[in-house]
């Protein structure tokens, strides 16, 4: 077992601290980045079952060594292994270094010379060398092998600068990028420090030169970006200005060129540009402008300038929106947290620009958040692809990973999870025997969880809900008709699949949070309430103070609504945008049926229905959104005419090649720009969160019954 000097360091660190220490506080320390931390924790690991003592780990606090009182001092003696293990390097530690060098050489590397450095042998160096190639795969580069030639890295210029800033967002962390700054200026690298590596990529570049002119330049667009934008656009720069002194340029795809010229930030970059030009006496092309310009596009804001974002801006919305459909998801109600709104808008304003530009995000917080906001995570996702569908590039994980950030926090300010039981009434023929096997078979899967308010045989129905019990569910071995509360029908041994099912109705129930201030949500009746306590008042005078409340509030939300120029569902849909179909379909003919709603419509052109067939054939099946739905759309320059929506119902189910397969509703969207089309889609979000909402559209007869369903759907959920 190779182990190197650094694991042994952290060890001793840990042994150092009495409480529990965050991998965040371990990657400072050591100045690498998170990612390494773990790589050698995992190695720790392997030391401590050999030393007797154990790494203990607590989410949200960290790790902590645990052992008897010896054992500290018996591994500090083993002072010799340590040092003779100090030059080895960890698999991914070999294959960032080679990378590294990869990029660093014109010429090609010799194997045997990589060989000898790292001192490892041929057969390890092919290994890592087939690792190496993937990961370039990835990102559009390849890897040149030849005999008696070496390797080299091949690919677009574009590519190879995307690749080296990928590579570095993996070797450190983002408080790391702009002490590495520091660095730079200083020359004061460890050893082995990867910084070491890629300060060799940009040589004497003068790192002040550039800092002055960014801090002038980020004065002049009038907002402060995030220290990791900062940094990372310094060493963009510094990269580009070393790759154009060695005749290396980037192009940029006409067409995306001309789109970039139109952006106000081109300006400004264009601007900086002259100003690196006269300092570092070189000739900066158009092109290079333009991949400044999309740093500047995708960067994180820190402030926003009151005249930067209007109450009804696009961004603003795009937000508003976002936050109904997660209010509605978890029913809850956020739309009135401003520090959410804000923050969502800055986020948002970067965003779009990322999406439409398809540029790189990277999220190392993405796995974290997918664990810790498992739920938020999944109505992020869909709340993302619902406002981002009339953008022709998918938005990434990583960036729907910061947008549940967002709304995660937000939640955590203003509601607690509720963790009521579920209160369940088991029902059978006779009231005993089955339901007793019933009863003691939830007990001992669901515990706690659940709880049987009572064991009744079905004709005692009617007289125990005249207790007016709260009762969340019924559970029964009978079949049995009940319109105001969900029934459960089930196998009185209850099945693995009947337990699964039970699971997912436990499951949604850990949807509904409570508002910790709940006070601030005034409706009419809490109102009305209060008024009771002071006056008696008849029905008639309740009824009519309850409208003149109810008008007051919707005036609200109907001037709102105008100053958004955004219409809701009853606005696009009609029996003319609704088709129903028994026939056996593929994906394509599907999106043509429901094309052909919108082409008679004169909402789009034929080539509409062309494109939005051409995107999921280049980017799979990312536009069916949940199990059953599908949300077919292009880009806006693709042939819309107006905006307008069509709905096809396939009863035989249509196969995407999607997880969420068969898709039996599939929606086509023609959007004319990125806000009209918002208010509907996000009535539509409300419907689908229904968990009966499929079966019923495949259960409607006609067209006339799919229409009502929908629109009383919608009205219910007002």
């Amino acid at each position: 077992m190779i182990i190197k000097k650094r694991v042994y360091d952290i060890i001793e660190f840990l042994f150092d601290k009495e409480e529990y220490t965050t991998i965040k506080e371990i990657s400072e320390h050591f100045k690498i980045s998170m990612r390494t931390v773990r790589y050698d924790i995992e190695k720790a690991e392997e030391l401590a079952k050999k030393y007797d003592f154990k790494i203990y780990s607590k989410p949200g606090s960290g790790i902590k060594i645990i052992s008897e009182n010896d054992t500290k001092e018996k591994f500090l003696n083993r002072k010799e292994e340590k040092e003779e293990d100090t030059l080895y390097f960890s698999k991914e530690d070999r294959k960032q270094i080679i990378l590294f060098k990869l990029f660093q050489s014109s010429e090609p590397i010799n194997i045997s010379d990589l060989e000898e450095e790292l001192l490892i042998s041929s057969f390890t160096i092919k290994k890592d060398l087939k690792e190496i190639e993937k990961w370039l795969n990835k990102r559009n580069l390849k890897l040149i092998r030849r005999r008696n030639f070496g390797i080299k890295i091949k690919g677009k210029e574009v590519d190879i600068r995307h690749g080296i800033t990928s590579l570095l967002d993996e070797t450190s962390s983002e408080g790391d990028l702009l002490s590495f700054l520091n660095k730079i200026q200083s020359k004061k690298f460890d050893e082995n420090n990867f910084f070491n590596e890629f300060d060799k990529l940009i040589g004497n570049i003068d790192m002040f030169k550039i800092e002055k002119n960014i801090k002038k330049m980020q004065k002049d667009l009038n907002f402060k970006m995030v220290d990791s934008d900062y940094a990372a656009l310094m060493i963009h720069i510094a990269l580009a200005i070393m790759r154009i002194k060695e005749g290396k340029d980037i192009i940029i795809d006409e067409n995306q060129l001309k789109n970039l010229i139109k952006e106000k930030e081109f300006n400004i970059a264009r601007i900086l540009a002259k100003n690196l030009e006269y300092d570092f006496n070189i000739n900066i092309p158009e092109s290079e402008i333009g991949f400044i310009t999309f740093h500047l596009l995708g960067s994180k804001k820190r402030e926003i300038k009151k005249t930067y974002i209007s109450d009804y801006d696009n961004t603003r919305i795009m937000a508003e929106q976002m936050c109904k459909i997660i209010d509605d998801y978890f029913k809850i109600d956020l739309i009135n947290d401003q520090e959410l709104i804000n923050g969502l808008s800055l986020h948002l304003d970067a965003a779009i620009n990322r999406v439409k530009y398809n540029l790189p995000l990277n999220n190392p917080l993405l796995d974290e958040i997918k664990t810790k906001y498992e739920e938020i995570y999944k109505a992020s996702e869909i709340a993302s692809k619902v406002i981002f569908t009339n953008f022709e590039n998918e938005i990434a994980d990583d960036e729907i990973g910061y947008i549940a950030l967002h709304f995660g926090a937000a939640i955590e300010r203003n509601y607690t999870y509720n963790f009521d039981k579920l209160k369940v009434l088991l029902v059978c023929s006779s009231g005993i025997g089955t339901t007793n096997i019933l009863k003691s078979r939830i007990k001992n899967i669901f515990g706690e969880d659940i709880e049987v308010l009572d064991t009744i045989s079905y004709v005692d129905i009617p007289n125990y809900f005249l207790k007016d019990v709260d009762i969340d569910l019924i559970i029964t071995t009978i079949s049995i008709e009940e319109e105001n509360i969900k029934i459960l029908k089930v196998n009185p041994l209850l099945p693995e699949k009947e337990i699964i099912e039970i699971k997912n109705i436990l499951n949604k129930r850990k949807r509904v949070l409570k508002n910790k201030n709940d006070f601030n949500k005034i409706d009419s009746k809490k109102i009305i309430n209060i008024i009771k306590k002071y006056f008696n008042i008849d029905k008639d005078l309740e009824k009519n103070i309850k409208k003149d409340i109810d008008n007051e509030i919707n005036k609200k939300k109907i001037l709102k609504n105008e100053k958004n120029l955004n219409f809701g569902l009853e606005h696009y849909i009609s029996l003319d945008t609704i088709k129903i179909t028994n026939k056996i379909l593929s994906w394509e003919q599907s999106i043509k049926y429901a094309g052909e709603i919108l082409l008679k419509n004169d909402k789009i052109n034929k080539e509409y229905i062309q494109k939005s067939i051409d995107i999921i054939k280049e980017k799979g099946p990312y536009s069916v959104i949940s199990p059953g739905i599908a949300l077919i759309h292009a880009s806006p320059q693709d042939g819309v005419l107006e905006t307008g929506f069509s709905f096809l119902i396939s009863r035989q189910g249509v196969k995407f090649n999607s997880k969420y397969d068969p898709v039996y509703f599939l929606i086509m969207l023609a959007a004319k720009d990125k806000i009209s089309h918002l208010e509907a889609l996000g009535d539509l979000i409300k419907s689908m969160n229904d968990d009966d909402f499929i079966k019923k559209l495949l259960n409607s007869k006609n067209k006339n019954d799919v229409y009502n369903y929908i629109m009383r759907h919608k009205n219910d959920l007002l």
